[in-house]
């Protein structure tokens, strides 16, 4: 994982904890202090690119974006737009860039070249899922209306430039949280109410309308949900919020059940449209969902922003959740096989921003 710093950023494993890069920005020459605070930072999987955009800096301002090379040690891309950078996802072929009511979607290349112009509603959270799977390249941002996903695929050779993306009606409220999973075939979303987590399948063609399949109940009381994570398999999903907790639900549904799943139900969804009324959509998928409650619960600082993901063992299974919080705190909770309620507990607890390449364990 990657955390913005005041003067630069630092990059660290995450199981186990350990600093592996630090990179410092200098001030313009005379002025005596670092170069600007890093707002935002995203990271191309583990290789050398890094996303960035920076606050307090007269060279680059908030409404630009910049690829660092860190084996080069140098920026290779700038990008600059007419208002703020929210946003930036990376995929090896494309630059995803989120602004206030729109995304914009480039080549990874110098220079970049746009490909994709999409409108959005006002999106203050910088709200974007990328699918990061080689086999799809499926975009998901808050639609046009209040509540609703736009969903893209960019892989598609002959869609038009521009070509509007397809809307999926997710809540009544403005959006909070938007995940995917690894496969692209799972969306999770919440609304800034943030009692309720839906999560949806997406169909594998455009023209099939994505099916709801669970309700996860995060709690009654309303809450500013941080981020939603599925699993490797997507087998549970982890939810975090600003009331001190992050929520694990067991979905029933993993990655080759639903691969299943889509197959046989793909001729009895091909005659509906994607787009729909909110009361249309909920009629047309009320039967397939069901409504989970989560089967563990994490104490975590409350009214700190703060992301979660599953760690895995040497098989490949899901043993831990992992909880980073923008304070500096690293929590790394063991999972149990089988009910996970009955078999949680705290391993590792510690300030990951005390830690130095030279103090790593």
């Amino acid at each position: 994982f990657a955390c913005g710093m005041c003067n630069g950023f630092r990059i660290y494993n995450t199981e186990p904890l350990k600093e592996k890069e630090r990179q410092d920005f200098p001030g313009e020459s005379g002025s005596g202090g670092a170069m600007g605070g890093v707002r935002l930072i995203e990271m191309l999987y583990r290789c050398n690119y890094v996303g960035l955009a920076f606050s307090n800096n007269p060279k680059y301002p908030p409404n630009k974006a910049v690829i660092w090379d860190d084996v080069k040690k140098k920026f290779v891309i700038e990008m600059e737009f007419a208002s703020e950078v929210l946003a930036i996802r990376l995929r090896r072929e494309k630059i995803v860039i989120g602004l206030h009511t729109a995304v914009k979607v480039f080549t990874f290349t110098q220079p970049p070249s746009l490909l994709h112009v999409f409108e959005s509603s006002p999106n203050p959270h910088g709200l974007i899922a990328l699918c990061p799977s080689s086999d799809r390249q499926l975009l998901a941002f808050p639609g046009h209306s209040s509540g609703s996903v736009a969903l893209a695929d960019l892989g598609q050779p002959d869609r038009p430039k521009g070509q509007s993306a397809n809307l999926l009606h997710a809540h009544e409220g403005r959006l909070a949280a938007l995940s995917m999973n690894s496969r692209g075939t799972l969306l999770a979303t919440a609304s800034e109410k943030g009692t309720l987590i839906r999560v949806f399948q997406l169909p594998q063609q455009q023209q099939q309308q994505p099916q709801l399949l669970h309700e996860l109940r995060r709690g009654s009381q309303p809450a500013r949900v941080y981020c939603v994570t599925f699993s490797s398999d997507s087998g549970l999903l982890c939810a975090a919020s600003d009331r001190g907790t992050v929520h694990v639900f067991r979905l029933d549904y993993n990655d080759q059940q639903l691969s299943q799943r889509a197959s046989g139900e793909s001729q009895q969804q091909q005659h509906h449209a994607l787009e729909a009324s909110p009361a249309t959509a909920a009629a047309s998928v009320a039967k397939f969902f069901s409504q989970v409650t989560s089967v563990a619960r994490l104490p975590i600082q409350p009214g700190v922003p703060t992301v979660c993901a599953f760690g895995q063992d040497s098989l490949g299974r899901t043993c831990s959740l992992i909880a980073i919080t923008a304070s500096g705190n690293y929590l790394k909770f063991k999972l149990g096989p089988g009910s996970i309620s009955d078999q949680v507990h705290r391993e590792v607890y510690t300030n990951y921003l005390d830690m130095t390449q030279d103090s790593n364990n």
